[in-house]
C-alpha cells in the first residue's frame, strides 16, 4: 500500500471514529455549557486550567517519544513500552499534589473539590496517551477512535443524567473523570493484545528515555506555560464568568488541535523511519503532505469562523455565549498556526533536533506571561486570545526556521494557493446565506469548499482515487 493509502485509510478510520466522538464532545459541550452557565462552566474551565499547569511537571516529553523510541528496531517494543509506562504512571502522582496546593488559591470551594475530581481525569489521559504511541506504531487508531467514540458517548449519557437529575458542576466533574477512566480501560485492552505491557524498571532503559526526552520535555512545559497560563492569570484577575466565556470557544480550539495531532500522530514513525534510513527526499516528502493536509484543514476553517463564529457559539454552546463567537474568531487563527507548526515540529523531533527549539520556547513562554500580566488585568479575555495567536504564530515561525536549516525544506505553495482562493469564495458564499440555519450553512460552505478546491487543483482526482482506492 502506497504511503499515500496508507496514512489516508488510517486517517479515514480514525475520522469515522473521531468525527462521530467528535459530534458527542460538542453535544456534551453544549450540554455543559447550558446546564452550568459561564459562571460555573468558568469553575470548570479554572479546574481543567489548574491540572494541566501540574501536567507540565509530570510529562518528560514521554508522549511524544513513545511512537519513536517503540519504533526504534534495535528496541524491544514490550519493554521499551512497559518501562515508559511506569515511568509516567509514577510521575503521574504528581497530579495529587494539585488539590492541597488549591486550597490556598482565592478559588470557590467547587473549583478546589473539582481540581481533586479532576486529578483522577487527568491521571487516566496521561497513562493513556503513552499507550495510543503503541497503536500510531501499527497503524492500528481505529482502536484509539474506538475508545475515543465509546468514552466520549458515555460521558454524554452521564452529562445528560446529570443535568437532569441535577447532580450539579460537582457532578460533571465525576461524570468527566468517569469517561476518561472508560478511555484509558479500552486503550489498556486492546494494547496487551498487541504487545505484553507491565510494571518494569530498567534504569538502562529510563537513561534512553531521558536523554531523548528531557528536550522535548522542557519545551511543552514552556509551550503549556503560555498556553494554559491565561486562563489562570484570568481566573485570578477576572470573574469566574470572563473565564467562562473564553473557556467555551478554547474547548473547541483544543478540540481541532487534538484532531490534528490524530493525523500527525500517523506521520511521526513514517518520518522517524525515514529519516534514520536517509531517505531525505521522501523524508521532505512526507512534510510536504503534512503540510498540505494542515492548510487544507485549517485555512477554511479560519475563513468559515470569521463569518459565522458567533453563530457557531450559539448552536455549540447557547445563547449565553454569543459573545465567545467574537473570541473563537481570533483563537481559530492560532489553531490554523499550531496544525502547521506541529507538522514542522514532529519533522524536528523525528531528527532528534528538539534541542534546537527550547530556547524559542523560552523566549516565547517568557515574553507570553509578561504580557498576560500586563494586559489581562485590563483587556480581559481579548488580550489572553490575542497573545495566544502571536505566541503560536511565534513557534510556527521559528520550527519552520529550524527545519529549514537542518533539511533545507521549504514548502511547495500551490495547494496553499489553491485553499486560499477556495476559502475567499467559501466565505462569500457563507456571507451571501449568512442568516440561513447555520448548520445548512456550514454544510453549503463545505461543498463549495471541495468544489473550489478540485477546480483550482488543491486536491487532484488521482489523488481522490489513490485514497480511496482500496485493496
Amino acid at each position: 500500500m502506497s504511503l499515500t493509502r496508507t496514512i489516508a485509510h488510517n486517517t479515514i478510520i480514525q475520522i469515522i471514529g473521531k468525527g462521530t466522538g467528535l459530534i458527542f464532545s460538542v453535544f456534551t459541550l453544549g450540554i455543559i455549557t447550558r446546564y452550568l452557565g459561564p459562571t460555573q462552566f468558568g469553575y470548570y474551565t479554572t479546574a481543567f486550567a489548574f491540572l494541566q499547569i501540574f501536567g507540565i511537571l509530570i510529562d518528560f516529553g514521554l508522549q511524544m517519544i513513545t511512537t519513536q523510541l517503540i519504533s526504534d528496531p534495535n528496541e524491544d517494543e514490550s519493554i521499551m513500552l512497559s518501562n515508559i509506562f511506569t515511568l509516567r504512571l509514577l510521575s503521574a502522582l504528581i497530579f495529587f499534589i494539585a488539590p492541597v496546593i488549591a486550597i490556598f488559591f482565592p478559588y470557590p470551594n467547587a473549583v478546589k473539590i473539582g481540581i481533586g475530581i479532576t486529578s483522577l481525569t487527568y491521571l487516566f489521559t496521561v497513562l493513556s496517551t503513552i499507550l495510543v504511541g503503541l497503536f500510531q506504531k501499527h497503524l492500528l487508531m481505529g482502536k484509539v477512535a474506538l475508545a475515543d467514540f465509546l468514552s466520549k458517548f458515555i460521558f454524554f449519557l452521564l452529562a445528560l443524567c446529570a443535568m437532569y437529575f441535577n447532580w450539579g458542576i460537582i457532578g460533571i466533574f465525576i461524570v468527566s473523570a468517569f469517561g476518561s477512566a472508560v478511555y484509558f480501560a479500552i486503550v489498556y485492552f486492546y494494547g496487551r493484545k498487541i504487545t505484553k505491557i507491565t510494571f518494569a524498571v530498567n534504569f538502562d532503559k529510563w537513561k534512553i528515555i531521558f536523554s531523548r526526552s528531557w528536550p522535548i520535555a522542557l519545551s511543552i512545559a514552556l509551550n503549556l506555560i503560555y498556553f494554559k497560563a491565561d486562563t489562570i492569570i484570568l481566573s485570578l484577575n477576572k470573574s469566574q464568568h470572563d473565564v467562562g466565556l473564553y473557556g467555551a470557544p478554547y474547548k473547541i480550539l483544543e478540540t481541532l488541535i487534538g484532531l490534528s495531532y490524530l493525523f500527525l500522530g500517523l506521520l511521526l514513525p513514517l518520518l522517524t523511519n525515514s529519516y534514520a534510513q536517509k531517505k531525505y527526499e521522501h523524508f521532505r516528502a512526507i512534510i510536504q503532505q503534512g503540510f498540505d493536509v494542515m492548510v487544507i484543514v485549517s485555512v477554511p476553517i479560519i475563513f468559515g469562523t470569521y463569518i459565522q463564529g458567533n453563530k457557531i457559539m450559539a448552536l455549540v454552546a447557547g445563547k449565553d455565549y454569543i459573545v465567545s463567537g467574537d473570541i473563537l474568531k481570533i483563537l481559530v487563527i492560532a489553531s490554523g498556526a499550531i496544525f502547521v507548526s506541529a507538522v514542522f515540529g514532529y519533522a524536528i523531533v523525528a531528527m532528534n533536533k528538539q534541542k534546537l527549539m527550547i530556547k524559542f520556547y523560552l523566549i516565547n513562554a517568557v515574553i507570553s506571561l509578561i504580557a498576560y500580566f500586563i494586559f489581562i488585568p485590563t483587556y480581559s479575555y481579548w488580550a489572553a486570545a490575542w497573545i495566544t495567536v502571536c505566541s503560536e504564530l511565534f513557534i510556527m515561525c521559528f520550527a519552520f526556521f529550524i527545519l529549514y536549516k537542518n533539511t533545507n525544506f521549504f514548502p511547495r505553495l500551490k495547494v496553499f494557493f489553491a485553499v486560499l482562493g477556495s476559502s475567499v469564495i467559501m466565505a462569500m458564499a457563507l456571507y451571501i446565506i449568512k442568516d440561513m440555519n447555520i448548520i445548512i450553512s456550514l454544510g453549503l460552505g463545505t461543498m463549495v469548499y471541495g468544489i473550489s478546491l478540485y477546480t483550482f487543483g488543491g486536491i487532484s482526482r488521482k489523488t481522490i482515487i489513490e485514497i480511496t482506492k482500496i485493496k
